[in-house]
C-alpha cells in the first residue's frame, strides 16, 4: 500500500497532474500538444508500468520525444521532485480520498480494491497518515527505480512518411512498423 501511494506522489509532478512538468513544457511552453500525461499502470500483484501518454503535432514528434526523455531523465537526476511539489501532491492525494465515499458504487470499489490488495477494509482512515509519512527521499528513490528512460518502449502512431526518419534518427532502439491492426509490416 505504501509503495503504491509513493508511486502516486512520484508520478504527479512529472506528468500525473495538469500542472506537471511534461504538460507545462510540451503544451504550455512549446504548444506542441493538447496534453501530455504520465501514469503508473495498476497491477495489483505484479510489475507496474510507468507510461507517458499524449499526442503531439506531427512536425514536433522528434522534438517532443527528445523533451520527454530529457524531462524524465532530469526528474531522476538533476531536477528531482522538490519538497513543494511533494507537499502539493500529498494534499491532492489526501483530498482525493473523500470522493471515493460519495456513492455506494465508489465505496464498493474502494472495499473491493482494498480486499484485492489485502489491505484492511478501514484503510481509508489510515491513508492520510501514511501519505504524510512518505518522505521526499522515499519519492526520489522510487522515481529513480521506476522512471528509467533507457527502459522505455515507445509506441508512436502517426503519418509514417512524415515521422519515420526523425524517429529512427533518435536511436531509441529497434523500430518495428505495424499496420492499424497490429500486424508487422517491417
Amino acid at each position: 500500500m505504501r509503495r503504491g501511494l509513493t508511486e502516486i506522489l512520484a508520478n504527479g509532478p512529472i506528468g500525473g497532474n495538469f500542472t506537471s512538468r511534461l504538460n507545462l513544457n510540451l503544451r504550455e511552453d512549446k504548444g506542441w500538444s493538447y496534453g501530455i500525461s504520465t501514469a503508473i499502470g495498476s497491477s495489483i500483484r505484479s510489475h507496474r508500468t510507468f507510461y507517458v501518454n499524449g499526442s503531439v503535432q506531427t512536425d514536433a514528434t522528434q522534438s517532443a520525444i527528445t523533451e520527454i526523455v530529457r524531462e524524465v531523465g532530469d526528474y531522476v537526476t538533476d531536477r528531482p521532485i522538490t519538497e513543494a511539489e511533494l507537499a502539493v501532491g500529498r494534499e491532492n492525494l489526501i483530498h482525493s480520498f473523500a470522493p471515493s465515499l460519495s456513492s455506494n458504487a465508489t465505496f464498493m470499489a474502494v472495499v473491493t480494491d482494498a480486499d484485492a490488495r489485502e489491505m484492511p477494509l478501514d484503510s481509508l482512515k489510515t491513508l492520510p497518515d501514511i501519505v504524510r509519512q512518505i518522505s521526499l527521499e522515499d519519492v526520489r528513490k522510487l522515481a529513480k527505480e521506476e522512471f528509467r528512460t533507457d527502459d522505455f518502449i515507445w509506441t508512436i502512431a502517426g503519418d509514417l512518411t512524415r515521422i519515420e526518419a526523425d524517429v529512427r534518427a533518435l536511436n531509441l532502439g529497434p523500430v518495428e512498423v505495424q499496420d492499424v491492426y497490429g500486424r508487422r509490416i517491417r
